[in-house]
């Protein structure tokens, strides 16, 4: 068991959490959720040692336990093979390889009786350590990780994000963690490495603590969660549904007990207004008025998350196109060589089709090319008679002018938008007050997202090209966007990693393999998983 006591942390005047206590249950796979800013991914660094406690807070755990954390982001410069890097993940053994090749090194060059002793040395500790077979534990996990011998060579730059979060993983394997921490680990992954490594993930013996945005992951693997908001733990069993079940009950419970208070104190305070000056009555009022404040203490007790935290998504559309939106034939996309070949694609009104397949296959290649900022290789596309585009890149760094408002970019997606629209708009996606006009470049990556959001929400389009519109999004805001586009009466193509927000939005599915063969299902992600088999490999 591992013992969280006494933790806070503060940034600047926000206090994420303050005396923080919890204990995790060995042994369970325990997914951690909250909403941006929560302060999830500081509580894994205090977890983890990366951090620490502003106060005299502690990490308790048995004597020994070893604990392993996968960042969000991979190692952006690795060592020069695959093996080397992995290697270099065993924290306590790597450096000690590397100090007895330098010695054997020496040895080599200049023998003294002085080098050979500190030879003598690390080799002993190595030995103890069980060195010798640290390369062989290296080569094990990463054939069973999916790499194949021949990749134990290559430089890990030549690899696919999906395949660099592998290697992540197999370095923290590495060191035989008894606890696996994991920050997002969806990152970089496409759909089949996010499922290989959901697959990997539920074999893991030890106490998994991981956070995320992928409903389905956390549904598939979490049988603990734990909700973290306004600087309090609150623990679940079972899943992420059974815990947004329960926890939507205790949502209206919470509410509807406010609002029944409320209803006592008004009831009362009536009566204080109306007899509290009369002599006949004051002993009576005085006794309401001391209930009213007991009542005002329950009612401050009770805590309800206000709605008005929440974003409220409207993608409207201004005109209709015609019934065929779009017609693709023969088309190749690509930059000098093709990555999909010979798309012949019909894309009727309403649909809403989901594009999917392994990193670096054409997804988001396709969608620049439509849009215009790639060109076509060969084929053709068409877009039909009263269509009007709105595009959401993958980065919005590449969309948004960084030096301006918010509200300046959301004017110069629609200039015809009074300041009182630009104004709405943003405030659906939270921005309030002074907040329009702060500059973009200082903006995290969910307000970043939600101002790309707000310019395609301005440019009331009728047909929506979206790459990973759900990056930097948190789990409500996610849900508020699927809600929106369900209720979209336009067309929509889009590329995403997520099934849950695929399953809930695409009306189809159009999947790209490595071959750059391609294969439209209608239906959902479980319709296209059963008729493309191996399609994704």
């Amino acid at each position: 068991m591992l013992s969280l006591v006494n933790l806070s942390k503060t940034f600047g005047n926000k206090v994420l959490f303050q005396n923080l206590t919890h204990s995790l249950p060995a042994g369970k796979r325990i997914g951690l959720v909250g909403p941006n800013g929560a302060g999830k991914t500081s509580l894994l660094n205090i977890i983890c040692g990366l951090d620490h406690s502003d106060s005299k807070g502690q990490i308790v755990a048995p004597k020994g336990t070893k604990i392993g954390y996968l960042p969000q982001e991979i190692n952006p410069t690795p060592l020069s093979s695959v093996l080397e890097e992995c290697l270099s993940g065993h924290r306590e053994l790597y450096p000690i390889l590397l100090d007895r090749e330098k010695v054997l090194e020496e040895m080599a060059a200049n023998y003294s009786e002085a080098v050979h002793e500190r030879y003598e040395k690390i080799e002993h500790i190595f030995q103890q350590l069980d060195g010798y077979s640290l390369e062989g534990e290296a080569h094990k996990l990463l054939l069973g990780l999916g790499f194949k011998e021949q990749d134990l060579t290559r430089n890990p730059k030549e690899f696919s994000g999906g395949w660099r979060m592998r290697l992540e993983l197999a370095k923290v394997l590495l060191n035989e963690p008894d606890i696996l921490i994991l920050d997002e680990p969806t990152n970089h992954l496409d759909l089949p490495s996010l499922m290989f490594l959901e697959e990997f993930l539920l074999s893991f013996k030890g106490t998994l603590l991981f956070v995320s945005h992928d409903q389905e992951l956390l549904d598939r693997l979490a049988n603990i969660i734990l909700y973290l908001r306004n600087g309090k733990i609150s623990e679940y069993s079972g899943n992420f549904s059974d815990f947004l079940e329960r926890h939507n009950l205790e949502k209206f419970q919470a509410e509807s007990q406010k609002k029944s208070l409320d209803k006592q104190i008004q009831h009362n305070q009536k009566f204080v207004d109306r007899f509290g000056a009369k002599a006949t009555k004051a002993k009576q009022a005085n006794s309401r008025k001391k209930l009213i404040s007991r009542l005002q203490v329950i009612q401050g007790s009770i805590e309800t998350e206000d709605a008005r935290a929440y974003p409220h998504i409207a993608m409207p559309v201004t005109k209709s196109s015609a019934r065929v939106v779009l017609k693709i034939e023969q088309a190749s996309f690509g930059y000098d060589k093709p990555l999909v070949r010979g798309l012949n694609l019909q894309v009727q009104r309403g649909q809403k089709i989901a594009i999917v397949g392994a990193n670096g296959i054409g997804k988001s290649t396709l969608l620049k090319t439509l849009v215009g900022e790639v060109p076509l290789l060969s084929g053709s596309f068409t877009w039909g008679e009263h269509v009007s585009i709105g595009y959401y890149a993958q980065s919005q760094v590449d969309q948004l002018n960084m030096k301006q408002s918010a509200f300046d970019n959301v004017l110069a997606a629609n200039g015809n938008l009074a300041e009182h629209q630009v104004r709405k708009i943003l405030g659906s996606l939270l921005f309030k007050e002074n907040d329009v006009h702060k500059p973009v470049s200082v903006m995290s990556g969910g307000e970043k997202s939600r101002v790309g959001l707000a310019c395609l929400i301005a440019q009331q389009a009728n047909v929506l090209l979206m790459d990973e519109p759900t990056n930097h999004l948190d789990m409500i805001a996610m849900e508020k966007l699927a809600d929106a586009l369900c209720d979209y009466t336009g067309t929509l193509l889009f590329v995403s990693h997520d099934r849950r927000f695929i399953n809930r939005v695409a009306s189809h599915i159009l999947g790209i393999n490595a071959q750059g063969k391609y294969l439209l299902v209608e239906g959902t992600w479980p319709d296209f998983l059963e008729k493309s088999a191996h399609w994704l490999d």
